[in-house]
């Protein structure tokens, strides 16, 4: 285990300190859809100092390779300092690792935890640490998925520019897929559904938290609400606020056969829950 350990830390480190090459190596470097808070990202650190200390100090002995001997306290406050804390406080932009499997992709779409109250899980064989990555002032949203995906999901979202393909899931984290936008823009957005029969058509409903205080139901922030599609499509001109916050905000789509719900924060039935950010400037 320790060998095994020790492999991951060392590639780990190697990546840390190489990272502005990963873009052409690893065409999914920067959307590895793990974007934390702050306190998230110190979280993730504490949950992993309750669930995988061993790694956490593989890495610190790579990263440091200090002959001194050293406990395990220091150790582990050598790498909180190198990644979370300056001057004794929680840095604006902590830094905290993610997880992939040898591709650095996530197929599995696997998170480690984000609060050391959250229960240890096992990390999905071939995966291991792939990379720091660096949080933003990003709000902690309410989670929603679908019970099933078979019926209905979304297959494409395309937003002005920009576009994302994607299979069937219950749920989709397409966090690190960033859109910029302007306050006062007017971008016209269109999403595709999957259909087993044409007459099985999704009912969407699309949010934005505008006001960036970490709800997505305020007033004149669900754009789209019991929208049905035509053949597969839907479309609507995404008109950004003037009085919108500046900062990064989630974008929720969901499409659900069983007609869907205009609370962002519930659950759906049969179709498919997608997340996205928008950069507000």
């Amino acid at each position: 285990m320790k060998k095994s350990l020790r492999t991951l830390a060392i590639a780990f480190v190697a990546m840390v300190t190489a990272a502005h090459s990963m873009a052409t190596d690893y065409p999914n470097y920067g959307m590895w859809n793990d974007q934390l808070s702050p306190a998230q990202a110190q979280g993730r650190f504490q949950w992993m100092e309750k669930c995988f200390e061993g790694l956490l100090l593989e890495t610190w002995e790579t990263m440091f390779d200090v002959t001194t001997p050293m406990s395990t306290e220091e150790k582990l406050n050598q790498l909180k300092d190198a990644w979370l804390y300056e001057r004794g406080a929680l840095r604006i932009n902590p830094q905290y690792p993610t997880f992939g499997d040898k591709n650095h992709e996530n197929p599995e779409q696997w998170y480690a935890g984000t609060s050391a109250s959250e229960n240890c899980k096992t990390i999905p064989r071939g995966y291991g640490m792939i990379g720091l990555l660096t949080s933003f002032d990003f709000k902690p949203y309410c989670p929603a998925k679908s019970a099933k995906s078979n019926y209905n999901a979304i297959i494409n979202v395309t937003v002005g520019g920009f576009t994302n393909a994607s299979g069937a899931e219950k749920y989709s984290n397409f966090s690190g897929r960033i859109i910029q936008v302007n306050r006062g823009d007017r971008v016209r957005m269109t999403m595709q559904e999957h259909q087993v029969h044409p007459r099985l058509k999704g009912t969407w409903h699309v949010f934005a938290d505008w006001n960036r205080n970490g709800k997505l139901d305020d007033a004149g922030e669900i754009l789209m609400r019991n929208t049905t599609a035509v053949a597969d499509e839907v479309s609507l001109n995404l008109e950004v606020p003037e009085n919108a916050t500046p900062g990064y905000i989630k974008l929720r789509i969901t499409d659900d056969y069983a007609g869907g719900s205009a609370d962002p924060c519930r659950d759906i039935q049969y179709g498919e829950v997608e997340d996205y950010t928008l950069k507000i400037n």
